[in-house]
């Protein structure tokens, strides 16, 4: 729903602008794909965070994976 994607919009931008986060669990927490591609994008941006877990939620999917390991 909107209100969750806000709610992760405005995660990401924290995580994104965090210079001292090395470290983020999200796993089991209910993300959808959406949400999960959004976590993904930021991954990928952020200089700080070395490992980010979100396993064990139901957007997981293969293209997910494939994006976040290249």
């Amino acid at each position: 729903d909107e209100k969750s994607i806000h709610i992760i919009t405005n995660l990401c931008r924290f995580i994104a602008r965090n210079k001292n986060l090395i470290h983020a669990d999200f796993s089991h927490t209910g993300l959808n794909e959406q949400m999960l591609w959004y976590f993904g994008r930021t991954m990928r941006r952020t200089q700080s965070l070395r490992s980010l877990h979100l396993s064990g939620n139901p957007g997981i999917t293969l293209r997910l994976k494939q994006y976040l390991v290249t």
